[in-house]
């Protein structure tokens, strides 16, 4: 599963190493506030997020409580709650702005 999104990600955006996006935060730091750049790439990254944010909810909410180890649990928790309260709001104003 993890190597189908990997390769689809690839595919989709020709940019495996996401450079585009290392370099767009390269020039907002050098700057000292969000480039256009980078608010594109928060923007072309949203859908990712929302379904890496979706698979990690459920992953979270399948566990069995017997048989998975705490520290799953946690980084899904963690994974997912970082995804909507920080990432998916960032984007979704990076793309009302561009």
């Amino acid at each position: 599963f993890m190597a189908f999104g990997i390769a689809l990600a690839c595919a989709v955006g020709r940019d495996p190493l996401q450079l585009s996006g290392a370099r767009a935060v390269a020039e907002s730091l050098r700057k000292g506030f969000e480039t256009r750049a980078l608010m594109q790439h928060k923007d072309h990254e949203l859908w990712e997020s929302l379904f890496c944010a979706t698979v990690q909810v459920y992953s979270l909410m399948s566990l069995h409580p017997k048989t998975a180890k705490f520290s799953t649990g946690l980084n899904l928790l963690v994974s997912a709650s970082v995804n909507l309260a920080i990432s998916i709001p960032g984007q979704i104003q990076a793309s009302h702005v561009i």
